[in-house]
């Protein structure tokens, strides 16, 4: 009766429009008060959800992401990636693949990743000749290499809810990252060469030494942040949070100090803004924290864990069902809110079928990316259908294409599983 009225309250409020973190938050608090539990105690697991070292790598990634991003850097790795690819068939749509993957390094968002990246490139693309559709999805697709490749606020927030090493879990998405980054670079020249997209007067189809040598020099620094980031956690110099506030301090320095292309009003502006950003991630996690313990004491986490080892004794039907479980969710909720939800039910059941956690994380972390592809909550979607000016439906026949590259990706790295525990086991 009382998990009835929690979920009943839940999408009661959902259906009413109430933002998120507030249905979450509230339909928590009636389920503490019905239930007879002491207000207090709904106050200290709402809290007792943000109460982490480890939590404040999210905001502090994200305003590296922000500085960077506004303070001309993505122009930069724009430039050198166009030097690079350019001159392919598709040339513009395989650079902003790669400049969303090399901003990755640095960002650790998807939304973030393909407004920067996708603001620039975008206009561009539709100029050379290059549909809306194809544009809007290639850069949303793009977006996701964001948090699949480290530093990624979603394996952070994984990471400290499942207790497992956040510096293996960034190691372990490299290879992910680059074959999702390697597929779409080559979506983009197949569906280029099959449509004439970019073939137009002024395409230049021969490298430039000159220009690769100069857009290199114009980024070389931007590109050593992740060498500080990863390197400083392999090294053991510093842990995820710490690496965060490393890159921050490159970020401002680079964009102030050495590129002057951000004031230290602009700075203290960002900062500001990123302040907001961070709030609203940190409350879905509050709200979250106190909606996951009504559900742990329903023993909803127990039940489904019995069902599981009772009726499935496959691990790939297992992570089937988890692939399916996420994705479903994804469509409706945060990525951080179904962390919260589903990680505590999810991976003792993963663990005692015998799934290495870092494999089966990296398995989590890469589905849920899939929830920013999909409507009605998808960011990068409704982000790059605003910058290119089209409606979400009319993107869908290209962006089905690129949610199958991801799809495959998934299901490589589930049946082989050194995909994503062969570089942790070495860094260890």
């Amino acid at each position: 009766m009382m998990l009835g009225m929690l979920f009943g309250s839940f999408f009661i409020l959902l259906a009413l429009g109430v933002p998120i973190v507030f249905s979450m938050g509230i339909s928590a608090g009636i389920y503490y008060v019905m239930s007879g539990y002491p207000l207090m105690q709904f106050v200290q697991k709402t809290i007792g959800g943000v109460d982490s070292f480890t939590l404040l790598a999210i905001p502090f990634f994200l305003l590296a992401g922000d500085i960077m991003g506004k303070g001309g850097i993505s122009r930069r790795m724009l430039r050198f990636a166009n030097a690079l690819v350019g001159p392919l068939t598709g040339g513009l749509a395989v650079t902003g693949v790669v400049s969303s993957a090399m901003f990755g390094t640095i960002c650790g968002s998807a939304p973030a990743t393909a407004a920067s990246i996708g603001g620039i490139i975008a206009p561009e693309m539709l100029e050379k000749g290059y549909s809306k559709r194809f544009t809007g999805s290639i850069i949303a697709a793009s977006g996701l290499l964001g948090i699949i490749i480290p530093p990624s606020i979603v394996m952070v927030n994984y990471g400290a809810t499942a207790g497992i090493s956040i510096g293996s879990l960034f190691v372990g998405g490299i290879i992910p990252g680059v074959m999702a980054a390697a597929g779409l670079a080559l979506y983009s020249i197949f569906q280029s060469k099959k449509n004439d997209y970019g073939m137009v007067e002024g395409h230049k189809s021969h490298y430039d030494t000159k220009e690769i040598w100069d857009s290199f020099k114009g980024a070389i620094l931007p590109l050593t942040t992740p060498l500080f980031i990863m390197g400083s956690i392999m090294l053991g110099i510093a842990t995820a949070t710490e690496a965060a506030v490393i890159s921050v301090v490159w970020s401002a320095f680079l964009t102030v100090i050495v590129y002057r292309e951000m004031s230290v009003k602009e700075l203290c502006k960002v900062t500001t803004d990123g302040v907001g950003k961070a709030g609203q991630i940190i409350g879905m996690m509050a709200s979250s924290a106190a909606f996951g313990y009504a559900l742990t004491v329903e023993k909803v986490p127990a039940l489904m864990a019995n069902f599981f080892v009772q009726y499935v004794d496959s691990k790939f039907v297992f992570l089937l069902i988890t692939f399916v479980i996420v994705l479903v969710f994804g469509c409706f909720l945060e990525v951080i809110a179904i962390i919260v939800l589903v990680t505590p039910i999810l991976l003792p059941v993963a663990t005692a079928m015998g799934l290495d956690p870092i494999h089966f994380g990296m398995f989590m972390c890469l589905t849920l990316c899939l929830g920013g592809l999909t409507p009605p909550v998808g960011l990068c979607l409704i982000t790059t259908s605003r910058i290119v000016d089209t409606d979400i439906d009319k993107m869908f026949p290209d962006l089905l294409h690129c949610i199958l590259i991801y799809v495959a990706v998934i299901a490589l790295v589930g049946a082989i599983p050194a995909l994503s525990t062969w570089l942790p086991s070495m860094m260890a």
